[in-house]
């Protein structure tokens, strides 16, 4: 339990941040820290959490700083990817794998170890992780533009703030984005259904690599990654909106 608070710790210190970087006055309907304390106050709280979060983990798995560490590196470098304008990007899937798959991926691998699996079953559940992770982050750019996703800011805030969102890079690999015209809404529906198809690929794929495993599986966490439904209304949970 320890451990989980530490990396939910973690966790919450990059949703204030992201909450400051995009403006977001609402989360799950509720008011966010940036709303409540303004972006000094904000920003402050997050490195709280961040540095208790870390110092939590440490003491009780030290072992798995290392890993932890890489993960800040991919979290916050894909952060840094999704905001920044001058970055070339080749894949598109790969600014949500590093800001929310690597973190998705982190908490399977540490629940894997604290169960004492093998090291193949971590691999594994690791990459199971990062793949439900960012199909989440993918659904959570397809509700940016297809939506209004609860957070008290325009629908399609990512493509007009020039956001390196899955479905920007998408639009700007068929020529249909990087450009000061008004994406048209063809190029916007082709970018979903293209994000829609990874988000389904990637949840196949978790399936196809929990049934390598040499251990079972707890039975609600086998439930997430084997029932499609269950899998479906875990990634889909955003805002909790429908």
């Amino acid at each position: 339990m320890t451990l989980a608070v530490g990396i939910e710790m973690i966790h919450k210190a990059s949703v204030i941040r992201d909450d400051v970087e995009d403006r977001d006055v609402l989360r799950r309907g509720l008011p966010t820290e940036l709303s409540l304390m303004g972006p000094a106050g904000a920003l402050a709280l997050s490195d709280v959490l961040l540095a208790d979060g870390l110092a939590t983990t440490f003491r009780v798995q030290p072992t798995a700083m290392h890993r932890i560490l890489n993960t800040l590196v991919s979290m916050s470098s894909g952060q840094f990817h999704d905001v920044h304008r001058g970055i070339t990007i080749s894949d598109p899937f790969d600014v949500a794998e590093r800001k929310t798959g690597s973190l998705l991926a982190l908490v399977f691998w540490m629940g894997a170890l604290c169960s004492s699996r093998s090291r193949e079953d971590r691999r594994l559940l690791h990459t199971i992780g990062l793949h439900l992770g960012t199909a989440f982050q993918l659904v959570n750019d397809i509700n940016n533009v297809t939506r209004d996703e609860g957070r008290g800011k325009d629908m399609r805030s990512d493509l007009a703030e020039r956001r390196n969102s899955s479905i920007a890079l998408l639009m700007s690999q068929q020529g249909g984005a990087g450009t000061d015209e008004a994406p048209t809404e063809v190029a916007i529906s082709a970018a979903v259904d293209q994000a829609r198809a990874e988000v389904a690929r990637r949840l196949d794929e978790a399936r196809t690599l929990a049934s390598q495993l040499d251990e079972p599986l707890p039975v609600r966490l086998d439930l997430l990654i084997n029932d499609e439904a269950t899998a479906r209304d875990f990634v889909n949970d955003q805002q909790a909106l429908i």
